[in-house]
Formats: C-alpha cells, sequence, structure tokens
C-alpha cells in the first residue's frame, strides 16, 4: 500500500493533466470568440461605409442615416441567417425571430444590424455547447479510467472495469452538479441572453447617441470579452466538476470508502479552500460543492483515496468472487496501458494515457532550475519560472529531459528584440518572446525559445539516440570523395531515416488531400490560426505553398531560397549534382532529372524545420501542438520515439 504523499502526488498530477486539458480547449474557444469580434467590426465599418456610399456623403455623417429610413436588404439576406441557424443548430428561439423577420417586406437598418451581430452570439453559444459537450464527455471517459489505473498500481490489486457507456456519459452531462440545479447547457445560454442584450443595448444607444463607428466596437468588444471571460471561468469549473464526478463514480466502483480533500496551496488560494484542505469523508458523505471540489468557479482542488491503518502492505481488502468480478495482485511496476489491457473490458482505442508514477516522482530531480542556470540568466524571472512549468507540467514525453541534458551544454542563449536563430558553428541560441498580438492569436508566448532550443538539441543529441542514418551516410560519402568538400549534413536526429520516412509519410497525405475538395476544409483550418505555422512551414518545404501563388498558397514558410540553400552552396557549388542524383537512384528515389533531386535534398532542411517545430510544440502545447498531432502525425509520433531513445 502506498503512503498518503503518493497519493497525493498522483492525483494532483492527474488534476493538472486535467487543467491543461481544459487550457488548451479553452484556446479553441478564445479564437472563436476573436473570430466574432472581427466580423462584428467588419460589419460595423461595412455598414457606415455603404451608407456613406449609397447617400454620397462623409463617414462621420453616415451615422446620423442610421437613425431613420428604411432598407430591403443588408450584409446577409435573412433568408440566409435562417440557412445558417439551421446548419449550426442555434436554439429554435433564434429561428423563430428570424423567420418573422424575412417575412417583413421592409426591416430598418437598426434591426438589421442587430440581428448581424446576434447572429454572431447565437452561433458561438452553439458551437460551444457542442464542442463543450463532446470535451467533458471524454474527460469523464479518461478520468474514471485513469483514477481506476492510479488506485490499482497504489494499492497492488486490480480488477476487471466495464468500458464506460456512452449513455453512461450523457446521463452524467444531464445531471446538475451545483445548488442551483442547472447544467453547462443551460450556463452557456444564460451567458448568450445576457451576451445579446448588451449587444442590443450598445448598438441602440450608439446610433441613437450618434456614437462614433469605433466606440461602438470597443464597446462590443469589451461585452464580447466580458462573454469570453464567462466562457473560461464555466470551462475550467466545469472541467472541474465532471472530474469530481467521474472520480465518484470511480471509488464507488471499486469500493473506496473515504476520500481526502486535496488542494493546491499558494498564493491564490481561498481560505474557504484551504480550510477543506486534508479533510477526510465517507464515500456517502460525497458532493460537489458542499464535500468535494470544486467549492467555486475555478477551483483548482481535487480528492485522494483516503485508507486507514487497516488497509497495510501487504494486505488485501476483501475480494468479490471470480464471478463477481473479483480482483488479483498487479505488479510494482505495472504501467498505464498494461492496466488498461489487462483490467478495462472492450478496451477503447485511442485511450490518452498518464505517465507510470516512476516518471512523475522522477520529474523534479530531473528538471532542477539550476540545470537549466544559462537560460535563467537571460529570462526575466516570472517568465523563466513559467516556462519551467510548462515542461514540468508535461507528463506525456522526454522533452524535460532534453532540457536538462541540453541546456546548459549550449554555449550562450541571447535574449534579442531580433528574429530567433541557433548558430550551429557557435552554439548560441537567440530568441525573443511573441508580442501579445500574436499571442492574442493564438501563438505561445515562448514559441521562438521552443523552436531555437529544438535546433539546438538536434545539434546537440546527433547520434545518441537509436535511430539509423543509411540515407545521410550514403550522402555524406560524396563529401569523402573529394579533397577540398566538407560534409554535406549533420548527423543530427532529424536526418535520420525514421524522421525522413515519416516525414515524407506525412507529406503524401497531405499532397493527396491536396488533389481533393478536403483541401480547401484543411487550407481554411490552417489560415485560421497562427498556431498552425509549423505545419504550414512542413508544406512549404515539401511543395512550396508560401511562394505558390496558386491553389496550394499558403502565408507561412521559409520559402524557396532558405530551402534550396544546401542545394545551391554545396551540390551545384562543388559540382555534384550526378554522384547526387547517382545516390538518390540507388536509394530508390525517382531521381530522373535535377529539378527532383533538387527536390529531394531541400527534405533536410525541412526536416530540420520540422524538428524543431515539433520541439516547440511540445513545449508550449496548446493549439500549436494541436495542429501537429492533426496534420505531422507520423512525424510527431517518431520524434517522441526518437527524443525517448536519447541517451541518458
Amino acid at each position: 500500500m502506498k503512503s498518503r504523499d503518493y497519493w497525493k502526488e498522483r492525483m494532483s498530477a492527474l488534476n493538472e493533466e486535467n487543467y491543461r486539458k481544459s487550457a488548451a480547449y479553452y484556446e479553441d474557444v478564445r479564437k472563436q470568440y476573436q473570430k466574432a469580434i472581427r466580423d462584428m467590426e467588419r460589419d460595423i465599418l461595412v455598414w457606415y461605409e455603404r451608407i456613406a456610399d449609397n447617400n454620397g456623403i462623409s463617414l462621420a455623417n453616415a451615422k446620423k442615416l442610421l437613425k431613420a429610413d428604411e432598407l430591403e436588404e443588408f450584409h446577409w439576406t435573412v433568408q440566409d441567417y435562417i440557412e445558417a441557424g439551421e446548419a449550426n443548430a442555434v436554439s429554435g428561439q433564434w429561428m423563430k425571430q428570424l423567420e418573422n423577420a424575412s417575412a417583413k417586406y421592409h426591416i430598418s437598418r437598426l434591426e438589421a444590424m442587430r440581428i448581424q451581430l446576434q447572429q454572431q452570439a447565437e452561433l458561438i453559444a452553439a458551437q460551444f455547447e457542442q464542442s463543450l459537450e463532446e470535451f467533458l464527455g471524454e474527460l469523464y471517459e479518461e478520468q474514471s479510467y485513469h483514477i481506476a489505473y492510479e488506485i490499482a498500481a497504489g494499492t497492488g490489486i486490480g480488477r476487471s472495469f466495464e468500458r464506460i457507456n456512452p449513455r453512461t456519459i450523457e446521463q452524467v452531462l444531464a445531471k446538475p452538479w451545483a445548488q442551483d440545479g442547472k447544467v453547462f447547457s443551460e450556463r452557456i445560454w444564460t451567458n448568450r441572453d445576457k451576451l445579446v442584450q448588451n449587444l442590443h443595448t450598445i448598438l441602440s444607444q450608439g446610433i441613437v447617441r450618434g456614437t462614433a463607428p469605433q466606440r461602438m466596437i470597443a464597446d462590443l468588444s469589451h461585452s464580447m470579452e466580458v462573454s469570453r471571460s464567462q466562457a473560461a471561468n464555466l470551462i475550467l469549473t466545469e472541467t472541474a466538476a465532471i472530474s469530481a464526478r467521474a472520480t465518484q463514480d470511480t471509488y464507488k466502483e471499486l469500493d473506496v470508502e473515504e476520500f481526502e480533500v486535496l488542494e493546491t496551496l499558494d498564493s491564490r488560494t481561498c481560505s474557504l479552500c484551504a480550510d477543506m484542505d486534508g479533510k477526510h469523508f465517507p464515500q456517502k458523505d460525497y458532493q460537489i460543492g458542499v464535500t468535494v471540489p470544486p467549492f467555486h468557479p475555478r477551483c483548482r482542488g481535487t480528492t485522494v483515496p483516503y485508507f486507514d491503518d487497516e488497509f497495510t502492505e501487504g494486505e488485501m481488502r476483501a475480494a468479490r468472487d471470480e464471478n463477481d468480478k473479483g480482483y488479483e495482485l498487479v505488479p510494482a511496476d505495472l504501467t498505464y496501458r498494461d492496466w488498461e489491457e489487462r483490467f478495462v473490458r472492450e478496451r477503447k482505442t485511442g485511450l490518452q494515457g498518464t505517465n507510470p508514477s516512476d516518471k512523475i516522482k522522477t520529474k523534479e530531480k530531473i528538471l532542477q532550475k539550476h540545470q537549466m542556470s544559462k537560460l535563467q540568466e537571460v529570462m526575466p524571472e516570472d517568465d523563466f519560472n513559467t516556462y519551467f512549468q510548462l515542461l514540468l507540467d508535461n507528463t506525456t514525453s522526454d522533452i524535460d529531459r532534453l532540457y536538462a541534458k541540453f541546456t546548459d551544454e549550449c554555449n550562450q542563449f541571447i535574449l534579442t528584440a531580433d528574429r530567433g536563430s541557433y548558430a550551429v558553428a557557435d552554439d548560441v541560441v537567440k530568441f525573443h518572446f511573441e508580442s501579445e498580438a500574436s499571442i492574442d492569436e493564438g501563438l505561445n508566448k515562448f514559441d521562438v525559445l521552443g523552436h531555437e532550443c529544438g535546433h539546438m538539441f538536434d545539434t546537440h543529441i546527433g547520434r545518441k539516440l537509436n535511430a539509423n542514418f543509411t540515407e545521410i551516410d550514403a550522402i555524406n560519402s560524396i563529401g569523402k570523395t573529394e579533397s577540398n568538400a566538407m560534409k554535406l549534413l549533420k548527423e543530427t536526429p532529424s536526418s535520420s531515416d525514421e524522421f525522413l520516412a515519416a516525414l515524407r509519410e506525412d507529406a503524401r497525405i497531405l499532397r493527396e488531400k491536396m488533389k481533393t475538395e478536403e483541401w480547401d476544409e484543411i487550407k481554411q483550418d490552417l489560415l485560421n490560426s497562427p498556431a498552425s505555422k509549423g505545419v504550414q512551414d512542413f508544406l512549404d518545404g515539401f511543395y512550396s505553398t508560401q511562394n505558390d501563388k496558386g491553389k496550394y498558397f499558403l502565408p507561412w514558410g521559409h520559402g524557396d531560397r532558405y530551402y534550396n540553400r544546401k542545394y545551391n552552396n554545396w551540390i551545384k557549388g562543388f559540382g555534384f549534382e550526378n554522384k547526387l542524383k547517382q545516390i538518390y537512384i540507388e536509394l530508390g528515389f525517382d531521381a530522373s532529372n535535377q529539378t527532383k533531386v533538387k527536390r529531394l535534398y531541400r527534405i533536410y532542411e525541412t526536416a530540420s524545420e520540422a524538428w524543431a517545430n515539433c520541439a516547440s510544440a511540445e513545449t508550449v502545447g496548446g493549439m500549436e501542438l494541436e495542429y501537429v498531432k492533426k496534420y505531422m502525425t507520423k512525424t510527431y509520433n517518431t520524434f517522441i520515439k526518437l527524443i525517448g531513445s536519447v541517451e541518458q
């Protein structure tokens, strides 16, 4: 039986992982609000400009015309809004209002603008409700499995655990947990109602008072920001509540008779939570908001199993008989995957697991701040602590170990206002922090630092990992046959056979999609957020999407000049074109002409950038990581595998 400190450590780590998931999900919601604000701004300005153009007056005087007159059409027809509402499953009440509006022959300018703005609020609410339901359902299932695993690993006993029925999840989500009797969907629509009322008030008052367009836009933006903040509160609080429900149900299933409240104790902890920390209760008293966190919005507490002295090491509780899902002893080094395979009936594929306890326990020891002293010296204290916490919170890979192992091997870190870079010859990392505007668009503040550290890791790791370099060795043999030639490529994991193969496969998959209608959706998805820049750069490396003004054009990428530089400087410069062509043919590639040879050779520069982008995504998480996992799946998985094989 594990100690009480063990339970606190494991449940705290699981709680932190849930918080990270909710924060990553909130990034999607935040982007929806940002888009809505931009659309509202556009709609307001278009209205003023259209009226000014139609009436031959100045933009400054256009606002006066918004107080009167009638208009037969506006930016979208009412029918357009009806169709959009039906497609996005917005509320029936709003659909009725739209149908009533469509029956009118004329519609006032004020009413038209009201419809345009309210449409934004309605779509946000509908999308939010659907996505939050999916998120909370997945969280409930994952939390249930992980709690069961932790209890098995901590007690040394395990028992069969039924795969959770989707209907069970629906019932959980439909059951209120708070004293006001509201479920999360009701809270979303309540917030929607407040937002719509505020939008209508701002618009009506602004037009009547002749408020300048920019002032009205600012007021509307503020109202949307208030709504966005409420959404953030809702996500974090409902995440904590559904986690508590999953924990409660799992405790019951596994006959955990008592639980203990575990709160995060720091300067942000309120007096209520501080007083509840360490208190334990019988299972029958499990009540969210009363004996179990969340006790208030954004509450960060959780619970841990509480075992009294009767349950000591070497003992087992009374086991159910063999016909009733009996218990069995489990090994001390049981991993989540082993437990899942053995005990979860009808195992769910793709379930995300937590790391084994031994990794969690050693993480803080591995990643000590003094091991990153060179980086710490150049970063503001708060920024360094935040960055350090990002690494500490990452419980799904070995990225933290790379920082602990290699950051102090690097010659120098420089915080600069210029572009980030990694100088191989000098072994110097230059980086800057992303601007507030970029952060608002979805980039992480430390994106550039994570990227340039990725390049540094690539160089320092070298061949200190379990990988093959057949292709790179063959190409480097060119240089060995020439008296004054340099080695053409470095022996880095980004140029390993495994990483190159994964890179090519992801590129092939996306290339096939470029030939279908699906590409338009993918392209739009990438264009929606700068957080996808790593994926865009990957496509640019293979297909010159940044410089191609046609079908495949994307804004992010290093461009042809960058990706072709090694070929132009080393291959053409030393006259190796024919030798390289022959090597590619021997390796089994289509190198029938020099254009194809050049295209093949630029993969090594592409791979270097892809490696750095994977490192950045794995470090900062959020939407950047989601895009990499989604479109560079094989590349990312290979990256994780390779860094896990780096010599200790």
